[in-house]
């Protein structure tokens, strides 16, 4: 029995509506607070939208999804000290990079290496 609904295309539909990228990238993001490697999560959802959508898009999705982990972390949450900058580090260089690729087409330019 094949189920309507594919791991693949759940990813596809959150990269193509911001909105979706945005409430699942804040809720793994808040959910990063408990288990610190799903930070990694909230980046890579951030970075996929950035290859796939223009860079503004990318932006409103990394701060949107930082908006509901800030609100947990000043409001005094177990753990913030860690994770928000987590969340920081890695949404929004995996946004700046992603749309570097995108634009470039050039891994060697994305990831700021010398040519050989």
């Amino acid at each position: 029995m094949k189920l309507p609904l594919t791991f693949g295309k759940i990813i596809f539909f959150i990269i193509q509506h911001p909105l979706a990228a945005i409430l699942v990238a804040g809720l793994v993001g808040v959910f990063a607070f408990f288990f610190p490697l799903l930070a990694y999560v909230s980046g890579a959802i951030v970075g996929l939208v950035a290859l796939e959508r223009e860079f503004k898009v990318a932006l409103v999705v990394a701060l949107g999804a930082a908006l509901p982990a800030a609100i947990m972390a000043f409001s005094g949450a177990n753990k913030a000290g860690i994770v928000f900058p987590l969340l920081l580090v890695l949404g929004l260089p995996h946004c700046i990079c992603a749309a570097l690729l995108r634009a470039t087409r050039s891994q060697s330019v994305a990831l700021n290496s010398p040519r050989a």
